[in-house]
């Protein structure tokens, strides 16, 4: 049987674990819990009438865990790039902090960039905190157009909790992963 190895960073409490509870159980977590270093799942999934061994990385978004990281990226065919589209910070971030860090590690890696927690992006608490702070979601368009500018796979929107997006995402990510990488091309003396 084939495998596949998938990797999920970004921002911590940017809702990884909670998607990948949610895809992996389905169901939302009725709390929440801070992931340690990196927490894994192994499941089968089908892909063009065959199955694949899915290895499912979440991986811990803290900064005292940026020098054990590029480890946990190793093998790894695919990436999902996550930020909350109610946190600009970690949209920021996703920039300079977690696109530089997973292409320095793997070059070639298939990138799906992921816009967590759509369904706070029109809560009126939610919005009216980010107001107060001269801030305000991100939008589709802007998730749209960061994902062409870093020239991700695709760019999916989607909610652990409402599981909208969930399926479409891990269907991609296993698809994507899917597809052989180019060989890197050798410099020319």
């Amino acid at each position: 049987m084939q495998t596949t190895k998938c990797i999920v960073i970004g921002d911590y409490y940017v809702g990884k674990t909670s998607l990948f509870t949610s895809y992996t159980q389905n169901m939302y977590p009725q709390k929440y819990q801070e992931t340690l270093i990196y927490d894994k799942y192994s499941g089968t999934v089908s892909f063009d009438n065959k199955d694949i061994n899915l290895l499912l990385y979440d991986i811990a978004g803290n900064e005292i865990y940026e020098i054990i990281r590029p480890q946990l990226y190793e093998d790894a065919k695919i990436c999902l790039m996550c930020f909350s589209v109610v946190n600009p910070e970690s949209f920021e971030n996703i920039k300079y902090c977690w696109y530089p860090e997973i292409k320095e590690c793997i070059p070639d890696i298939s990138i799906i960039l992921v816009g967590t927690k759509m369904d706070l992006r029109f809560d009126e608490r939610v919005v009216k905190k980010l107001q107060d702070d001269n801030l305000s979601p991100i939008t589709h368009s802007q998730g749209l157009e960061l994902s062409r500018q870093l020239k991700c796979a695709k760019y999916i929107e989607c909610s652990a909790v409402t599981q909208d997006g969930v399926d479409e995402l891990f269907n991609d990510a296993v698809r994507l992963s899917m597809v052989p990488r180019r060989p890197k091309k050798k410099p020319l003396n």
